[in-house]
């Protein structure tokens, strides 16, 4: 009698240990050794305490809710906003949201996007920069940090120099767009285009002239930048950037004929 009661304390044990390991996916044996020591450690009681927790487990269970239609999508990684497909990094042979890249990226990619963003001339850099430096990725913010440093430290040297004009224009108004501080921008880009009329007075042939109309463009000074592009354009007829330059300068002007003139010449729609 005894051992048959044995037996069944232990197949009740067993019983209750495959019971409680089906509640997990993938099956494994493993999941319940616990619930069938206790039941088997504690005649009648064990059982009992294992079924009724199980029983309490399937009831309270908690149901991650099914997404509607509607809803608004997860951030992305970093919480860094999603970039304008235009804004993409190049890194080797793919092709990567920035935001992506610091987000998920390893410090080489990283390195090597943002060393691309501080030397690009994309309007757009001082945006993408600002990114990186609120990373919450406390290495890609150090990263561009020290870069942006010792670019800075780079084309002061250039700015501060004796050498050609034209380099030293571009370095200055390289630290405008890197610049954070409105009057900060506006120091370098007037020194900017002070050095530009250096260089087209030094070489009227360069492209100096198509750089300093947008240089006066980014100070408001429609009229100058609109003089300079008109300058430009009588020596090189053929400077699509340049003469778009000029159409924006027009606008901004109110001189919506010359806009038109210019569009038309580039095939673009005329402004209204």
């Amino acid at each position: 009698m005894i051992f048959r009661l044995l037996l069944a304390h232990v197949g009740i044990a067993v019983g209750i240990g495959l019971l409680a390991a089906l509640r997990r996916r993938p099956f494994r044996l493993s999941a319940g050794l616990l619930d069938a020591a206790i039941a088997l450690a504690l005649p009648v009681l064990g059982p009992l305490l294992v079924l009724g927790a199980l029983a309490l487990e399937v009831a309270f269970r908690r149901r991650s809710p099914r997404p509607l239609e509607g809803d608004p999508a997860e951030e992305e990684p970093g919480g860094l906003r999603e970039m304008d497909p235009l804004e993409e990094m190049r890194i080797g042979t793919s092709v990567a949201p920035l935001a992506e890249i610091l987000a998920l990226g390893d410090l080489e990619d990283v390195d090597r996007t943002l060393r691309r963003l501080i030397e690009s001339d994309r309007p757009a850099v001082l945006r993408l920069l600002q990114d990186a430096l609120q990373s919450p990725r406390l290495d890609v913010r150090v990263r561009a940090r020290g870069l942006l440093v010792r670019v800075e430290d780079r084309l002061m040297k250039v700015a501060r120099g004796a050498g050609p004009p034209l380099d030293r224009a571009r370095a200055l108004r390289k630290l405008g767009c890197l610049s954070a501080d409105p009057v900060t921008v506006r120091l370098h880009l007037r020194a900017a285009a002070q050095a530009y009329e250096a260089a087209i007075a030094e070489d009227p042939e360069s492209p100096a002239g198509r750089e300093c109309g947008r240089v006066l463009l980014l100070l408001g000074e429609e009229e100058r930048a609109r003089e300079v592009l008109t300058r430009h354009l009588q020596r090189h007829p053929d400077d699509a950037d340049a003469r778009l330059a000029r159409a924006q300068a027009s606008l901004r002007a109110s001189d919506v004929p010359a806009a038109r003139r210019d569009c038309s010449a580039l095939r673009l729609p005329a402004p209204e």
